[in-house]
């Protein structure tokens, strides 16, 4: 439990060698480890370096030990997932005693191999490995691209980091994000096990207070993890150590951290200075929110052009935000000349960075023609791309209430189309949206799936459904649903 590696070696040899008297019989250790001199009764301070050989080669290769040669004259079975040093580290090892390396020699060429850039160390497919950090870094949990391989290399990877006392630091980051994710986090997202939050805690506090990663993790454990008590000050201390080594993603998080409404000092002038230095520094999040403060007026005067400066500057750090407010602002005319074909650009730009917004608005401009030609199909397949998104958003665990409202209205739109659009009519999947989008909190669906009740059924219990819904829509001031219901309630 506290993540350090021991090594235990029962040191037969020198009981073996010593004068006092022990009785030994020759099988001594595992008949998959043991040297060859071993298993006949000759012990040797070598013995421990085949075994490591052999040790090392199933890492590598889950191969059957059993099929690794006791014969000198024939060379180890290459591994494949290894390099050549590593090969050759092996093959030494599996020789005869005298021609065999010192555990000294061994911590040198591992620890030189560890310094190596990662794809170095271990490489197969094409040097996959390179991937797998990449996404570590770049937080692609779930990526297909990492499915065909096998955690062992990842942390066969960091084990020899460790133990060569080489960036022990970050070994103790990654080992954080295992214990917070769960042991496949980096294959599956949607099936790692239930995280430990307090293990995670202890890795990342072990990483050191030079990792301004770990200490940027531990202040959003403390912000925003539900599955402990928020502390804001602990938050704070954490963010201003990170952001103090030069870590931007902390400034734009203890700007955060002024702005929630929960945090008791929230201090709005404070916030935005950290999102100002922030987006000094090309944070792409930073600059969309001070594009939202100059366009609501939130906090600081409202100007038009301030914030159309901020959405560009963001749009071009490819912020998805960003590119459906400027979309917004040339398709209703906000502070520019309206432009269909400038709005749709930049439409089509937040989509292709899976803005379930973009993909929404997209899906309306073709059922309604605003700047193209009406299409319907084009429609549907937007409105399926906002559902695709949320449904990973949500996955996630991120999804808000406008996640949530834009999901109703995608599915109830998409219902929309399959019941009334002739090329395209769909009754079974018309009734499944707009069913999807009256479990939500849209009144809209609600008050449409009410309808559908009424029309696809004469059955009493459908209209008994059908009253049930447009009530609830009722409930949320929607006066088309408030008029089904006196109509119903007349007859």
């Amino acid at each position: 439990n506290d993540l350090n590696a021991y090594i235990n070696d029962f040191e037969d040899v020198h009981i073996k060698h010593s004068p006092n008297k022990h009785y030994y019989n020759n099988d001594v250790g595992s008949s998959l480890y043991i040297s060859p001199e071993q298993a006949k009764g000759e012990f040797s301070f070598e013995a421990d370096i085949y075994s490591f050989g052999k040790l090392m080669f199933f890492l590598y290769e889950k191969k059957d030990l059993n099929a690794m040669p006791h014969d000198f004259s024939k060379k180890a079975i290459k591994m494949k997932n290894a390099n050549e040093t590593i090969n050759k580290l092996c093959e030494q090892c599996l020789q005869e005693p005298e021609k065999r390396p010192t555990i000294d020699e061994i911590q040198s060429i591992i620890s030189q191999e560890a310094n190596r850039p990662f794809e170095n160390v271990f490489f197969f497919n094409n040097k996959m490995l390179s991937v797998i950090q990449y996404c570590i870094e770049s937080k692609l949990l779930g990526s297909k691209t990492l499915h065909n391989f096998n955690m062992k290399y990842v942390w066969l990877y960091f084990l020899f980091k460790f133990l060569s006392g080489v960036d022990q630091s970050n070994c103790y980051l990654y080992m954080g994000y295992y214990y917070y994710y769960g042991s496949d986090y980096l294959l599956d997202k949607e099936s790692h096990k239930v995280k430990d939050i307090h293990k995670a805690i202890s890795c990342f506090e072990k990483a050191g207070s030079d990792n301004p990663k770990a200490l940027l993790f531990l202040g959003n454990i403390y912000h925003y993890d539900m599955h402990i008590p928020r502390d804001y000050l602990k938050a704070l201390y954490y963010y201003q150590r990170a952001s103090n080594l030069g870590n931007i993603e902390a400034l734009f998080e203890l700007g955060n951290l002024y702005n929630d409404d929960n945090y008791n000092n929230k201090n709005f002038l404070q916030s935005l200075h950290y999102y100002e230095q922030a987006a000094k520094e090309n944070h792409p999040k930073s600059n969309y929110l001070l594009g939202k403060f100059y366009f609501t007026g939130n906090g600081v005067e409202k100007d038009i052009n301030k914030s159309m400066h901020y959405f560009l500057k963001a749009a071009v750090l490819k912020e998805s935000d960003a590119l459906f407010e400027l979309g917004n602002l040339y398709y209703y005319g906000i502070g520019v000349d309206k432009n269909y074909i400038k709005a749709g650009t930049y439409y089509y730009m937040a989509n292709k960075q899976n803005n379930f917004n973009a993909a929404l608005v997209l899906g309306d401009i073709y059922s309604n023609g605003k700047g193209v030609d009406i299409n319907i199909a084009e429609s549907i397949k937007y409105y399926l791309l906002s559902i695709q998104y949320i449904n990973e958003i949500t996955i996630n665990h991120l999804n808000n209430k406008y996640s949530l409202m834009a999901y109703s209205i995608a599915c109830n739109n998409l219902g929309l189309s399959y019941l009334l659009e002739p090329e395209c009519r769909n009754y079974e999947k018309a009734v499944f949206y707009i069913q999807e989008s009256a479990l939500s909190f849209y009144p809209f669906g609600k008050n449409n799936y009410g309808l559908l009740c009424e029309l696809l059924s004469d059955k009493e219990s459908e209209k008994e459904r059908a009253i049930n819904f447009y009530k609830k829509a009722s409930e949320k001031d929607f006066v088309l649903a408030s008029f089904n219901l006196g109509r119903i309630y007349e007859n």
